[in-house]
């Protein structure tokens, strides 16, 4: 039941329901791999895992146990995408010039209408985004089942709010340096990485979390608790305990002991 054709600009796809009766104990949304996995199951808990991320394409997912998961290399689709786009809208334009537009159905369809020429530039374009979206899409799920079968006690994300990380016009620093700061934090997509894991913890009966925006992860030291910032500095250097660390490992211990932090001491510090 439920059946549905969607075009997404490459192909189409025929989605449907199915029902079907499971055994007693046995949920119809869990997951397989996991959940129903007879060893998996008999796995004791391990300690909280804390998840930092970053908007650079080699910190963009590090964990507290010491995984670091980069963006992956996508600048192929990318010179692509930018290709096929001049494309289309240079024929575009020369269509519009010639009178090939004069189209009376545009009130009816809502939407225009295209050549056989510039469909075909669009399902390049699309496929080509296609690509770009799943390579990043399955290193997000990879990294996610990876999790999972550690099977931890509770997962542990900053909530970060993505439109405050982007630099304004007002901003004094360079438009290049604006533009490429901008575009790193809209190819990291940090909200399908929380949907995807939070997702998944849930399926699997994982604690999720996530940690105020106020928490500083960042300027806290993991050893002695002590606050300071660090600005732009990619290395945490303790004056009380002479803690050197990586910034983004210590953001990510600080996270996953995020439930011994008194929320006032942050605070207030």
């Amino acid at each position: 039941y439920n059946t549905r054709v969607i075009f997404d600009g490459c192909d189409y796809w025929l989605t449907f329901s199915l029902e079907k009766s499971y055994e007693e104990g046995i949920e119809a949304n869990s997951c397989k791999r996991f959940k129903n996995n007879e060893v998996w199951q008999q796995k004791e808990y391990s300690d909280a895992i804390g998840i930092d991320l970053g908007c650079k394409r080699k910190n963009w997912i590090v964990d507290s146990r010491g995984n670091r998961i980069d963006r992956p290399d996508t600048s192929k689709e990318e010179k692509q995408i930018k290709k096929y786009h001049r494309k289309f809208m240079h024929k575009k334009l020369i269509n519009d010039q010639m009178g090939k537009k004069t189209n009376s159905t545009i009130t009816e369809v809502k939407r225009r209408k295209y050549t056989k020429n510039e469909e075909k530039i669009l399902k390049k374009y699309n496929k080509a985004y296609k690509r770009m979206t799943n390579k990043k899409k399955a290193a997000i799920h990879n990294y996610a089942c990876s999790i999972i079968a550690e099977k931890p006690e509770c997962v542990i994300m900053e909530d970060l709010s993505v439109t405050n990380m982007y630099y304004d016009k007002s901003d004094d620093i360079s438009y290049t340096q604006r533009i490429r700061h901008n575009k790193n934090i809209q190819s990291s997509i940090l909200r399908t990485v929380r949907n995807i894991i939070e997702r998944k913890c849930q399926a699997n009966n994982i604690n999720f979390k996530l940690a105020d925006r106020e928490f500083p992860s960042s300027q806290l030291c993991s050893r002695c608790g002590h606050r300071q910032k660090i600005g732009i500095l990619r290395t945490y250097k303790c004056p009380v305990c002479g803690l050197e660390i990586d910034r983004d490992i210590n953001a990510s211990y600080n996270l996953s002991n995020y439930d011994n932090y008194n929320t006032c001491d942050y605070i207030i510090a």
